[in-house]
């Protein structure tokens, strides 16, 4: 990947510095989320029952995924609800 030398100006200061990935919610099998984790704290999805190995740059790639896999496996989907940021929380998606 090339960076230009005004990376830094390029970027949004806005920006979420982290990932998404799809979880069994309080470790029940029977559902999925998706949970947003800054990479300075990567360590704790040790904390999370993961549904798949994989990390997620945009939170809509996330929940796409997540939907996708409740569906073909009959499982429940828990909609997503941020750590960081109440604005981005999924149920407000069917307000806009």
């Amino acid at each position: 990947m090339f960076v230009s030398d005004d990376f830094d100006d390029e970027m949004d200061d806005d920006a979420f510095d982290g990932f998404f990935a799809i979880v069994y919610p309080r470790g029940d099998r029977t559902r999925l989320t998706v949970i947003d984790l800054m990479w300075v704290v990567d360590y704790k999805m040790y904390d999370y029952n993961c549904a798949t190995p994989f990390r997620y740059g945009t939170r809509d790639e996330a929940i796409r995924e997540a939907r996708r896999l409740a569906r073909e496996y009959g499982l429940g989907y828990d909609m997503y609800e941020s750590r960081y940021d109440e604005t981005t929380n999924e149920y407000l998606d069917e307000f806009e």
